[in-house]
């Protein structure tokens, strides 16, 4: 019996639609205190060169495509170079780079809490004829919210709607 494998040397293949991985090492930037606030989703073309044997049977779950975070250092929108690397230590004598754009755009913030007190007010409340407002009434004293520093630093609440008992002929 003799078996025969052909290995063709040089031979370059892609692999279309590899996703984006912004979870893969992320504590390069959690350890900063910060998070990622808006990542576009985003598919890659790995261009892979090598023997024909191992290539072949080689599939978008053998590698990770993910953002390089060594830039990463404070909040703001940053522009990352996308890097790939193999699943498997099996892959001698194959070389992977990505086909086309290999950048990424992805907003970091601090993600915080903020308790803020509730206020009401009543400036801009008509009251129509026959009725008077004695009071106003609200089921909590504050309110505590969860999200990006920069964006909770333009939130305040103001309550302004009298509930229908407060208000009396």
């Amino acid at each position: 019996m003799v078996v025969t494998i052909v290995v063709q040397p040089g031979t370059t293949r892609t692999i279309n639609n590899v996703p984006v991985d912004f979870t893969y090492d992320s504590a390069a930037y959690t350890s900063r205190g910060l998070s990622i606030v808006n990542a576009e989703e985003k598919t890659v073309n790995l261009k892979l060169s090598g023997d024909g044997y191992t290539i072949g049977s080689l599939s978008a779950n053998d590698f990770v495509v993910y953002p390089d975070w060594s830039s990463v250092r404070d909040s703001g929108e940053k522009s990352l170079r996308l890097q790939v690397r193999s699943q498997s230590t099996l892959l001698t004598g194959v070389s992977v780079s990505i086909d086309g754009d290999n950048t990424v755009d992805v907003v970091f913030d601090v993600v915080e809490e903020k308790t803020l007190p509730i206020q009401v007010t009543t400036n801009y409340l008509k009251i129509a004829d026959g009725y008077i407002l004695y009071g106003t009434d609200i089921s909590k004293e504050t309110v505590t919210l969860s999200g990006p520093s920069t964006e909770l630093s333009k939130v305040c609440l103001l309550y302004t709607s009298p509930s229908p008992r407060d208000m009396r002929r």
